[in-house]
Order: C-alpha cells, then sequence, then structure tokens
C-alpha cells in the first residue's frame, strides 16, 4: 500500500487554521487501512466519530475547484450556525489541495489520468451503502488526525468518482436531503498572495478578507474592524485594536498562482481577442465582444452598470476599474486581469468581479466600497483603503 508520509500542510501554520474547525493536525494515508475512532476497539466507520444518527439535519453544498475543474461534495449543518458552511469549505480546500494536488496519492494519480471529475468528503455518514461503494474509484484515500498524544485518529475517508458515477452520487445525496445542491466556485490559491517582498496593508474600515493571505514583508492593519483570515508573513506585523485577523502564521500556506504568458496571451488575442496597440478606455458605449481583451498600454474601464465577460489584460501600463454597480466575469482560464507591469486598481462602488487577478510586478489598490472580489490576487503587494468590501476565495459562499 502506497501511504502519505508527510503531514497536511508544511507547517504548524494549518494546525492553527483547523483550529477554527476544531481539528487537529490530519495525517493521510491510502484508504485500506483503518483507525480506531475512539481509541476502545470500536468500528473504523464515521458513525463512530459522529455521535449516532445525524442525516435529518444535515444539509450539503456542492464545490467547484475552479483551477483545476473537479467538483466536492461537502456536507453542512445549518443548525451549527450560520459560520459553520465557511469552515466546512476552508476545510475541504485544504483537504482537496493536500490530498489531490499535493500529494502522492490514489486521487492524484486518478486526476492526472483524467479520471477524476468529483470528490466527497465522508467525515459524518456511517460506512456507505453497497450501492453507493461502488460508484467511487478504487482506493479511497483515509484522513487521520494525530493530537500529539496516542495513535493518529481517523477524521474523515476522500471518494473519487468518475463524471458519471459523480453525477449518480451527486442525485442520491440530493434526494436524501430533498433538494438540489447549491454550487460554489473555490479557488486553490492564497486569497491573497503579495509576493515575498511585499506588504499587505488595511487602512479603510469593515472590510472582510476571506481566505488565506500570504505577505512575506509582514501586515499592517491600521483601519477599523477590518476582518482578516490567516496571514503567512515572515515579516513584522501590526494589527491595530479593534480589527480580527484570524491568525499570524509563517510562511506561506499554499503555492502562488500560477503565471501568465504575456506573448501567448498577445497571440490569442490577436487571434480569436481583441487586441490593442496602445491605451484603452472600456465605458457603456464602447464595449468590446467578450473575450481577452489585451493592451500593450494600460486598460480604463469606466461608467455605471456595464455587465461583460472579459479578461483584461496590460502588457506595459495598468488595468483600472473607475465605475460602480458592474459585473464582470472572465473568459480566459479563469483570469480577470493581468497587469504585467503595472498595477490592479478598483476604484469604484458596488462592483462584482469575479476571477482571478494577476500583477507580478505591481499592487492591488482597492479604495472603493461595498465591492466584492471573489477570485485570488498575485503580484508585489496589497493596499485596501476602501470600506465595506468583501474579499473572498470562495470558502464564503455568495448566494448562487
Amino acid at each position: 500500500m502506497n501511504r502519505i508520509s508527510s503531514r497536511l500542510g508544511r507547517s504548524g501554520s494549518l494546525r492553527l487554521l483547523l483550529a477554527t474547525s476544531l481539528l487537529a493536525t490530519p495525517v493521510l494515508a491510502d484508504g485500506t487501512d483503518c483507525v480506531d475512532v475512539d481509541g476502545e476497539g470500536a468500528s473504523c466507520g464515521m458513525a463512530a466519530a459522529s455521535g449516532g444518527e445525524i442525516e435529518g439535519e444535515m444539509n450539503c453544498f456542492e464545490i467547484h475547484f475552479v483551477g483545476t475543474d473537479v467538483r466536492a461534495i461537502v456536507q453542512n449543518y445549518p443548525e451549527m450556525g450560520p459560520h459553520f458552511a465557511s469552515h466546512m469549505a476552508t476545510f475541504a480546500k485544504y483537504l482537496y489541495r493536500s490530498v489531490v494536488l499535493e500529494a502522492d496519492s490514489t486521487l492524484a494519480t486518478h486526476r492526472r489520468s483524467g479520471d477524476l471529475f468529483g470528490i466527497e468528503y465522508d467525515w459524518f455518514f456511517p460506512p456507505l451503502s453497497p450501492a453507493a461503494a461502488g460508484l467511487h474509484l478504487p482506493d479511497p484515500v483515509d484522513v487521520r488526525y494525530n493530537d500529539g498524544v496516542g495513535d493518529p485518529t481517523l477524521l474523515a475517508q476522500v471518494y473519487g468518482y468518475g463524471e458519471a458515477n459523480y453525477a449518480l452520487k451527486k442525485a442520491m445525496i440530493e434526494q436524501m436531503i430533498g433538494h438540489p445542491m447549491d454550487t460554489y466556485p473555490v479557488f486553490e490559491t492564497d486569497l491573497l498572495d503579495a509576493g515575498s517582498a511585499g506588504l499587505i496593508e488595511v487602512s479603510g474600515s469593515h472590510n472582510d478578507v476571506h481566505g488565506p493571505s500570504f505577505a512575506g514583508s509582514g501586515l499592517h492593519v491600521t483601519g477599523i474592524k477590518n476582518t482578516l483570515a490567516t496571514v503567512g508573513t515572515a515579516g513584522r506585523h501590526f494589527v491595530r485594536a479593534g480589527n480580527e485577523v484570524e491568525a499570524i502564521v509563517p510562511g506561506r500556506l499554499f503555492a502562488a498562482a500560477r503565471g501568465a504568458d504575456v506573448e501567448r496571451m498577445r497571440r490569442f488575442a490577436r487571434q480569436r481577442g481583441t487586441y490593442v496597440h496602445g491605451d484603452l478606455r472600456i465605458d457603456a458605449d464602447h464595449l468590446p465582444p467578450a473575450g481577452l481583451v489585451f493592451a500593450e498600454g494600460s486598460i480604463t474601464l469606466s461608467g455605471d452598470g456595464v455587465q461583460g465577460r472579459w479578461t483584461l489584460v496590460s502588457a506595459d501600463g495598468d488595468v483600472s476599474l473607475r465605475a460602480d454597480d458592474t459585473v464582470l466575469e472572465p473568459s480566459y482560464g479563469n483570469l480577470a486581469a493581468v497587469a504585467f507591469s503595472g498595477d490592479i486598481e478598483l476604484r469604484g462602488d458596488g462592483n462584482l468581479w469575479i476571477g482571478s487577478l494577476l500583477a507580478p510586478d505591481g499592487r492591488l489598490e482597492l479604495t472603493g466600497s461595498d465591492n466584492t472580489l471573489l477570485g485570488t490576487f498575485t503580484g508585489s503587494g496589497v493596499q485596501l483603503t476602501g470600506s465595506d468590501n468583501v474579499l473572498t476565495d470562495g470558502t464564503r459562499p455568495l448566494q448562487p
């Protein structure tokens, strides 16, 4: 049996993150062995950990990991309060990265071969019925946790499915809970990645940064009533009283987002998108066709109420949103905007921006209010001076 010897995550930082879900540090192994969950020789099924029959109180939702196009069925218990779904989505993201993307597991092999369409986290169910068990791919992965006392304890089993059998299993669960599951996109990397030499600076108020972030040079929160999830940094940090940061830990939590290829994107825009040799201004009266929009200079989008499906790419300038009440969705590789040599600026109010933002040598500057970013940012610094904004990697589910 092929065992995974490394622990979930790369450092004690993950231990702090999982503590928000009242979990200890997991250990992974291929799903053929079994570890007693009560320490007294009880069945290795999840019923022993669940504390009894709880299916009647259970709800479920679906996650779509957009970067790798894999689905996941995640269990939820509404009676645990409004934040429980977010904790479950966060833990599902960590398990997916560790079990499927970063470990040499059977599920990782299935994904590389193209056999893996969806997964299911089975941490509260009793053992699967024969009908359901016959649907999943061979060799699920066991997840065990280790509290430092005694042997590791079984926490969950992660099952993989091909496309057809995933649809069958999803339908079975929807029949059991009595309604279709909602589906939420989740991005697999850090929400904000300011780079090894970058800062995250929050001088605005009432901003909610919901997802793990990384800022190698440090974190400065000088505004009021801001809420941030875990931030990884090796630099200095200052958090003014009245703000809340879930945890500050050393190091990066997730691998950085993959970079973009300027020549490839330029060629794609010339062949199948919109290409501009200089600067480009977009407003309600001058909207490019949906697709990849590439400018050698800067790109500025202005005006109110604009809606579109674009990936905005600047080769040698800034990408600026200076508008209100716009809805922008990505059209190319889940990328909302790329500024290869400049900054990405969000200066309007009431906007919804979906997708990843890349500025390899630049910063993300958000100065407006009541905006929502559902995606990620990777660059060399982050400055949030606006107020009442929500930035999420998807682990805070937005209503579909």
